[in-house]
């Protein structure tokens, strides 16, 4: 195996060398050209404003551009050294427009950017159609904006721009395809996490390594882990509240909304905003003169308020995200093992970690950490805790096996209170998900019907483990809900002061077929531009409100092992003979009422798949093992499974680059963005 790992590691080192930076070598022996101030033209959109006149002021009226004229030669590339003046680390937005042997006129070149502090972004190549005469470099940037024009060069020498990032990268792929190719001999090792110390090890491995990637996506976007937008204080607010013992925000309501006939017409509110200087808090529930949260209050209880009372400091959001995503790594990687463990035989180990991995991306999480807001925190540990009750309780059922030893029994409470317990605080976060808790119906059936060890007599130790949980965390939330609503089924959603009157959006049955079209089918909108997966906006020809986003497609299309779930009643046998049929048919049918029911309560949004996501990836998980289980010949299915991961890699990586427009990436922290593009497009 070492002598595979060296030539894994020669390999990824020529392709380094010889593939990623072989513009080094086809622009060795180019013939440079200094373009000096006095070799171009500023148009009457730029202004020097220094003795130098290396320092350019962007005018409010004229063309913002400069030429190069008089050239007449073939130009290979481009070294476009401009600096922002006022901040180094943003972007510089320019167009190329040429002039060749096929076009005496200019035309115009893509538009690129220049972000001063990653050097690849300087050097552009150029496909230009015999010798040019001019060039052209035209500005889109904001009025009265400084920029230092330090150097313009053509025909230069691309430097090496050796990255250890993708060496280490390619390295790393190349060694994992080789473990997990369909022939490896790594499948002959089954899961065995009780008594194997070296799978144990491997497992730790995995799960830091996915804690890191977590954090450096969760942290990177500077403007996250500072918003300066007032909806995204909220809990921090809602926290101080309730040291102060209310459940209403401090912020007084304007006169004027509290006036309105009806609060939550947006268009109007936003008339009087400029009519007669209205102000409303976005996003936040208003009811009887008072501002509330309607996002759920778990996270508050869990992790704002006990930071607050310790250190007195507020808690970050995107700390509460990067929390909540660990914990449904573990959560995730314990139900499949669970799974595994109780219903199949003779898994390869390699198979359960490639199986884990796809569940994680499956779920959805890097849809929310990606942009890790107010909206999506609710959300993600709404994740954590529905796959975490999901484990314990499974993890329940092998200690119940075991049961009549003293610590076998306290262990099966133990775990049945935690499930229960993680199943409860969802009312906490995403009231509409408690759906799911019916899922202990199929799970506990034998328990209760057949064993009698749940809901009988002789269980009250049992039943109470099972039940309490539910009473006291529902207790707690009807208490909260009636002292802010006046009910205690209300979550407050409806007073949501946003882009439509949430409180007479009603159920709308023609609002169906475009969230099923929109959440399962909607194709991947692909481009050739980095990072190559774009934003699509949703259309329909819905003659009413409903609240749509861009979205990247159906999950059908960000996780193609769900394509397995069609198979469904091709093994309805084998379900029945491990007594899963009922629960894979329950998970199915509450994955499309929690997908409808999001369409009808708030809209087509792509942070919503965290809803119902993982409820269509645990038939997938199972019906893969099924067939692993029955196949003869083992090599088409995980061959189907390899291309399942590499297909999910890639489209979480790619989707996590951009993030949310507002927020994304390529405008936060241009640097992490362009490092990461050029990486990827090595030809640019």
């Amino acid at each position: 195996m070492i002598r595979k790992i060296c030539v894994f590691f020669c390999v990824a080192l020529v392709l380094e060398i010889f593939v990623f930076n072989y513009k080094f070598f086809a622009t060795m022996f180019n013939e440079e050209i200094v373009v000096s101030q006095s070799d171009y033209v500023l148009n009457d959109g730029l202004l020097k404003s220094d003795e130098n006149g290396d320092i350019v002021t962007v005018l409010s009226k004229g063309e913002k551009s400069l030429e190069i004229l008089n050239l007449n030669i073939e130009i290979d590339n481009i070294y476009l050294d401009i600096e922002n003046v006022e901040n180094t680390k943003l972007k510089t937005n320019y167009i190329i427009s040429a002039t060749d042997e096929a076009n005496k006129l200019y035309y115009n070149l893509p538009a690129r950017d220049i972000v001063y502090s990653v050097d690849k972004t300087k050097y552009i190549t150029m496909n230009l159609l015999g010798k040019t005469e001019k060039l052209k470099i035209i500005f889109n940037t904001q009025n009265n904006q400084d920029f230092k024009i330090n150097e313009i060069r053509l025909n230069v020498h691309y430097p090496m721009f050796f990255s250890v990032l993708r060496f280490a990268a390619v390295f790393f792929i190349i060694l994992i395809g080789y473990l997990i190719r369909p022939k490896s001999l790594y499948y002959r090792y089954t899961m065995d996490l009780r008594n194997s110390i070296n799978q144990r090890r491997i497992i730790y491995g995995f799960v830091l390594l996915n804690i890191i990637v977590l954090y450096c996506i969760t942290s990177w976007n500077p403007i996250l882990k500072d918003p300066p937008w007032l909806q995204y204080e909220q809990y921090s607010k809602l926290t101080e509240s309730f040291i102060d013992g209310k459940a209403y925000l401090s912020y007084e309501p304007d006169e004027k909304l509290k006036n309105m006939d009806n609060p939550y017409d947006a268009n109007y509110r936003n008339k009087l905003k400029k009519e007669e200087g209205l102000t409303a808090l976005w996003d936040t529930a208003y009811y009887n003169g008072k501002y509330y949260v309607y996002f759920g209050v778990a996270p508050v209880i869990t992790m704002y308020l006990p930071y607050k009372l310790i250190t007195g400091e507020d808690f970050s959001i995107w700390a509460g995200v990067f929390i909540c995503s660990a914990i449904l790594v573990l959560a995730s990687l314990g139900l499949i093992s669970q799974i595994i463990k109780r219903y199949f035989k003779n898994v390869p180990f390699i198979l359960y970690l490639v199986l884990s991995f796809i569940f994680i991306c499956g779920c959805g999480i890097f849809e929310e950490v990606k942009a890790p807001t107010i909206y999506s925190f609710p959300i993600i540990m709404n994740m954590a805790l529905v796959i975490s009750g999901l484990y314990f309780w499974l993890s329940a059922l092998g200690e119940n096996d075991k049961s009549e030893k003293i610590f076998r029994k306290w262990k099966f409470n133990f775990k049945l209170a935690a499930g229960s317990l993680c199943m409860a605080l969802m009312s906490g976060c995403r009231p509409q998900v408690l759906l799911v808790i019916f899922l202990a119906i199929p799970i506990f059936w034998n328990m209760v019907f057949k064993e009698r060890k749940l809901f009988s007599k002789n269980s009250i130790s049992v039943t109470l483990s099972f039940c309490l949980p539910f009473i006291i965390i529902g207790a707690a939330m009807m208490f909260y809900n009636y002292i802010r609503f006046d009910s205690i089924f209300d979550f407050g959603a409806a007073y949501n002061l946003t882009t439509n009157d949430m409180t007479k959006r009603g159920f709308k049955l023609a609002r169906i077929p475009l969230g099923i079209f929109s959440y399962l089918f909607k194709p991947l909108n692909i481009d050739a531009e980095f990072p190559f997966i774009q934003l699509v906006n949703i259309k329909t020809n819905y003659m009413g409100i409903t609240i749509t986003e861009s979205m990247n497609g159906g999950i059908l299309f960000q996780c193609i092992i769900l394509s397995v779930n069609f198979l469904i009643f091709r093994y309805i046998d084998k379900f029945k003979e491990k007594k899963l049929f009922y629960f894979i048919i329950t998970s199915l049918i509450f994955g499309m009422a929690l997908l409808i029911i999001d369409t009808q309560v708030a809209g087509i949004l792509s942070r919503y798949i965290g809803d119902f996501a993982f409820l269509f990836m645990i038939p997938a998980i199972i019906i893969v093992l099924i067939m692993l289980e029955n196949a003869k010949d083992k090599t088409n299915i995980i061959s189907f499974v390899i291309v399942a991961l590499v297909y999910s890699v890639i489209y979480n990586f790619l989707i996590t680059v951009f993030g949310v427009p507002a927020v994304n990436m390529k405008n936060s922290n241009p640097t992490v963005y362009y490092d990461i593009a050029y990486l990827v497009q090595f030809w640019l």
